[in-house]
């Protein structure tokens, strides 16, 4: 089993995921299979009941559960680089 979380979850065949570096957030490259489809993302190994900002979209946050995994569902256009930080 991978050590890094981010890959254990359940992503589009073409994506790349790195700890961002204070190690409570990701940044995920994710390329959706046809454009404008819908990408559902499943991160583990966050903090439990915190919300998270999921950058660029515009005002979409999340929310994790006890066991600090986030699900969210994006519609991309294009390959983007999305961050998942911390909410303070």
């Amino acid at each position: 089993m991978p050590k890094n979380f981010a890959m254990q979850s359940n992503f589009p065949e073409n994506h790349h995921a790195v700890n961002l570096g204070d190690r409570r957030g990701r940044a995920l490259w994710l390329a959706p299979g046809q454009a404008g489809a819908p990408v559902r993302i499943r991160l583990n190994g966050l903090l439990p009941y915190r919300f998270y900002r999921i950058l660029p979209c515009r005002g979409l946050f999340a929310r994790t559960d006890r066991r600090g995994r986030l699900r969210a569902r994006l519609q991309l256009d294009r390959a983007t680089l999305i961050t998942i930080e911390p909410v303070v």
